[in-house]
């Protein structure tokens, strides 16, 4: 039988990982490589709420855990360099540090959830923000003058098109969806890259593969790129089948000596090309900051 999900240890990983610096939350807004809305510049919201600034303008987000299904189409489209401007009166009381009160995180589809019992029960309409490493956006903080129940947030990088979560925790609980570059995503492909299962101890990427291919020959090796921890996978993808497939999408997920996922990837998009019966396909994953903790690799070739 071919192996679908194939994971090897990382000798040494967990030890170079925790040697390797990270930035701490209170000092996120310093980075002076991010130039961040100012208040001045933009009209301040009378509702309490949720709100993007982009391009200048103050747009109310919200809506329901739904909304994307019922608009596609229509999803408010803002910009990659959009930053959130949010207004409750638990800003200027709670003591929750930000960066857990208020979580910026992408959105996956569900393809599944799995009962305690092992039931499968397919889900084909429901997203969710899943919590999972690699699904979590960075944020930095700057505070609005004279107003300690606003503050302003900007994620640390710009964000890629698809579909986001913002989370505001607290007796002011609001939970908002939006689209970035929407327009310009395929929903099918969207989901596919951003998939996962739910189980009862919570959610896990898609273990849906390509059943014609094959992973083999998977090997790893810790490595420092530009003095920042790296990672390099490298394997062979075998068409197993019986005639000629257009080759597919790698999934990459790092996981825990007890098999949990600690960090998910973006899919890798290999070139549109046929690979013919029994043929190879030899690739290669570069990881520049493996997440702490990381012992495993797991690489699926996916539908």
């Amino acid at each position: 039988m071919n192996t679908r999900n194939f994971m090897i240890p990382l000798s040494g990983l967990t030890t170079v990982l925790a040697l390797s610096a990270c930035t701490l939350p209170q000092d996120a807004g310093t980075d002076t490589s991010t130039s961040m809305a100012q208040p001045q510049q933009i009209p301040l919201p009378q509702y309490y709420g949720l709100y993007a600034v982009d391009q200048g303008t103050l747009v109310r987000i919200g809506g329901s855990a739904g909304l994307e299904l019922q608009n596609w189409a229509s999803q408010q489209d803002l910009g990659p360099n959009t930053e959130f401007l949010v207004y409750s009166r638990d800003l200027a009381t709670a003591n929750e540090p930000l960066d857990s009160a208020l979580v910026l995180e992408r959105v996956a589809k569900v393809q599944d959830v799995r009962a305690v019992d092992g039931t499968v029960i397919p889900t084909p309409d429901t997203w969710a923000a899943p919590n999972l490493p690699g699904y979590e956006i960075p944020l930095q903080f700057e505070p609005v003058s004279d107003h300690s129940d606003m503050i302003i947030a900007a994620p640390v990088a710009p964000l890629t098109p698809g579909l986001y979560s913002l989370k505001l925790r607290g007796a002011d609980s609001w939970n908002s969806r939006f689209g970035v570059a929407w327009s310009s995503v395929s929903p099918q492909q969207y989901a596919s890259e951003y998939c996962v299962e739910q189980l009862p101890a919570g959610f896990q990427p898609c273990s849906a593969t390509r059943e014609s291919f094959a992973v083999r020959a998977l090997r790893s090796a810790v490595t420092n790129n530009g003095g920042a921890p790296a990672l390099v996978i490298e394997g062979e993808l075998v068409n197993t089948s019986t005639v000629s497939e257009i080759l597919p999408a790698l999934s990459t997920s790092l996981l825990d000596d007890q098999n949990q996922v600690v960090q998910v990837l973006p899919a890798m998009t290999l070139p549109e090309q046929s690979l013919e019966p029994g043929g190879v396909y030899d690739f290669r994953i570069n990881v520049t900051n493996p997440a702490p903790g990381a012992a495993r690799v797991r690489v699926s070739p996916t539908a």
